[in-house]
């Protein structure tokens, strides 16, 4: 990412385009107790024309996918879901396979016709602002940790570009965006929000309700809650150099767990984000990955 690019973040915002997002309806009269039997949070707080998140969960409590859930008058009795990227087809598939044949519910997926823009920087909120207020009005907008995300129809694509960078944004191309995601310590879709982890272990857990009836992979969870022992957590990295994906990171001859995400930074240099093992080092502790030094800072409290 040049320094101009990140410049401008800091004054402004960016933008990138996600072309492959999933966007499908619930439909039915029991679109709410189905999606309250799968997912982490309590989506009878759903309330017309706004949204709720919450984690669709495997039966071990692992990360399937985070969706956007939206009750909306304009669709009759449908719930809209986004889902992260990339997610759309296997989230539908999964939650297929949930329904009993009891369930009066059915999917229709709508991903085909949507695009999403991610927003992030200073201005973020106010340039969206203005972006809603204007001529070409999104389906859906909402924030998922520090960013704003934007779906509109395929067709409006081109107009909201424009729209954008009249208003100061600026476009980025997916691996400059990731810089800024790294440097924010936001987890990504494909490195730390996935079935290898879960929402507890990446910071997801203010879209956990403690109070709501039961949800695949619940018991889990509350154990690990209630017993206050989450096996593992996100940190930030401050790498002396490039390391891998994947690389073990390793403190006092232990292995603790694995780089999940890397970026260079024009503001920090070498950076990046790991998934370690609770209790095990402490903010500022330095650690080796692949013959390079890392400083730690733990970036959600558990």
């Amino acid at each position: 990412m040049s320094k101009d690019l990140s410049n401008a973040v800091q004054a402004g915002a960016a933008f990138c385009i996600e072309n492959n997002i999933g966007r499908f309806f619930v439909c039915d009269e029991d679109q709410v107790d189905f999606l309250q039997r799968q997912t982490t949070n309590d989506l009878n707080k759903l309330l017309p024309d706004k949204y709720v998140q919450t984690v669709l969960t495997t039966a071990v409590g692992r990360i399937v996918d985070v969706l956007t859930v939206f009750k909306n008058d304009d669709y009759d009795d449908c719930l809209e879901i986004i889902t992260l990227p990339d997610r759309g087809a296997s989230t539908i598939n999964f939650l297929q396979k949930k329904i009993f044949f009891t369930d009066r519910v059915r999917i229709r997926d709508v991903s085909d016709g949507s695009v999403e823009i991610r927003v992030i920087g200073n201005e973020a909120e106010s340039i969206i602002e203005k972006l809603i207020l204007g001529e070409e009005s999104p389906i859906s907008s909402f924030t998922l940790f520090v960013e704003q995300r934007i779906v509109f129809s395929k067709d409006s694509l081109e107009n909201i570009k424009k729209s954008l960078l009249d208003l100061g944004g600026k476009q980025m191309d997916a691996a400059a965006f990731d810089v800024l995601r790294v440097e924010r310590g936001i987890p990504g879709h494909k490195h730390e929000l996935t079935d290898e982890y879960s929402p507890l272990e990446v910071g997801l857990r203010y879209l956990i309700s403690e109070i709501k009836g039961c949800y695949t992979g619940q018991e889990v969870i509350a154990r690990q809650i209630n017993y206050g022992k989450i096996p593992k957590q996100l940190y930030h990295l401050r790498l002396s150099g490039p390391v891998e994906v994947g690389e073990k990171v390793v403190y006092l001859d232990k292995s603790l767990g694995v780089v999940t995400s890397v970026a260079e930074s024009n503001q920090y240099g070498w950076i990046g984000l790991a998934v370690l093992r609770t209790g095990s080092v402490d903010d500022g502790d330095q650690v080796n990955i692949a013959g390079e030094t890392g400083e730690l800072i733990k970036l959600f409290s558990q």
